[in-house]
């Protein structure tokens, strides 16, 4: 509190170092830097340069739960329960997880035992154990020292879709064309740029991308949600999800030859640095077998989105129901 960088620098363009020790973290750090004057010119705002964390001690052991996905069509699913003691001494107690109703989990009980330093992982199975209604779910899971106190407390998230079964689909093909190179094809590049420009939109600076998704849903499509990655710039006005209706190609589209734009299907808005945006789509896919959308620009601010040859592909999610 009341804390001057510059008058614990010693003056003004040095380097301050703060320590603090026993802070505690169960989960997440979070570190906020407050100013006393509130909506302080950007010349006078709190910038923190970087954090350096040391572990000085473990005082509780350490645990990683899955996320379940269950269907009527997809009625049981595994995963694994990760633990690590990375105290000096081992550790014995007993693993307790609960199914919500409607569901079974198993194993329901486990006796655990880890040596200092050791880590290891537990297989679960949820199933449906019942007609529960679609939704979220959580499974509480507690490990108990051998007196009956808690070692540590997680949830593992569980979605049940009912009916429905979910399709995952990355692009077939995807490419960035630039008005800057306007006859150049750049269908093999990790990023997708969207930019309306340099100065103004449609300048020489006008950038678009495409996105190609074969379909192949088992059953009625329902539901429809575009999944993107932000490769690390911010902006405040993203662009626009479109439908195209022309012909283009991965190795071969231009920017002189792009196809139009056709029906907006989305607004991406404000996108934070590395965020990853979801929009839903309104589209009837029923009976189609290809997907071809354009992400627009609407702002001179300049965005890259992770394509299919990068680390985080983009996604179309699919929610359907099983043909009768």
């Amino acid at each position: 509190k009341d804390f001057d960088p510059v008058e614990a620098a010693g003056g003004k363009d040095r380097a301050v170092v703060k320590e603090f020790e026993g802070i505690e973290v169960s989960d997440k750090l979070l570190i906020e830097l407050v100013p006393k004057t509130p909506n302080p010119p950007p010349d006078q705002a709190p910038i923190l340069q970087g954090v350096e964390a040391i572990r000085e001690q473990m005082v509780s052991l350490g645990c990683s739960a899955p996320d379940f996905l269950l269907s009527t069509l997809q009625p049981a699913k595994g995963g694994e329960l990760r633990l690590a003691n990375l105290r000096e001494k081992a550790f014995e107690g007993t693993l307790e997880i609960t199914a919500p109703a409607g569901f079974v989990v198993e194993p329901k009980s486990v006796q655990v035992k880890l040596a200092g330093g050791d880590r290891t992982t537990l297989p679960l199975e949820v199933t449906l154990g019942g007609e529960p209604a679609a939704g979220d779910y959580e499974i509480p899971i507690r490990l108990l020292r051998p007196d009956g106190t808690v070692e540590l407390e997680r949830t593992a998230k569980l979605e049940h879709l009912g009916r429905r079964g979910r399709l995952t689909l990355n692009p077939v093909e995807d490419a960035t064309v630039g008005q800057a190179n306007p006859t150049t094809n750049r269908g093999t590049t990790a990023v997708l740029l969207v930019d309306g420009g340099d100065r103004k939109m449609g300048d020489g600076h006008h950038s678009l991308a495409y996105l190609k998704f074969a379909l192949d849903v088992p059953g009625k499509p329902v539901s429809a949600r575009l999944r993107i990655y932000n490769a690390g710039n911010p902006s405040g006005n993203s662009g626009q999800v479109c439908l195209v209706e022309g012909a283009w190609a991965e190795k071969t589209v231009t920017y002189d030859t792009r196809p139009k734009p056709g029906k907006e299907l989305a607004q991406l808005g404000r996108v934070a640095e590395h965020e990853i945006v979801e929009r839903p789509l309104p589209l009837d896919l029923d009976a189609k077998t290809e997907l071809s959308l354009m992400i627009d620009p609407t702002g001179c601010d300049g965005i890259d989105y992770v394509s299919r040859e990068g680390s985080k592909p983009p996604e179309l999610i699919i929610e359907y129901e099983p043909n009768e």
